[in-house]
């Protein structure tokens, strides 16, 4: 297995554990991007933009690995 690494700025943001459709995952509100991220035992998956919590907890629900 190959090890991935990743970043997320949490300057001045805030941090809300959560979860997409029954995985752990964190939602991080940043100063100028919002990410979320989740792990599902598999894959780990990054969704980082500018709109809200709500819209990309929607976004996340609705991926799937194939």
């Amino acid at each position: 297995k190959t090890a991935i690494k990743t970043a997320i700025n949490t300057e001045k943001g805030t941090l809300e554990n959560l979860q997409i459709n029954g995985y752990e995952g964190v939602f991080v509100i940043g100063s100028s991007m919002n990410t979320l991220l989740w792990y599902d035992g598999v894959y780990t998956y990054k969704i980082t933009s500018v709109i809200g919590k709500d819209e990309l907890i929607k976004i996340a629900e609705s991926i799937t690995a194939k």
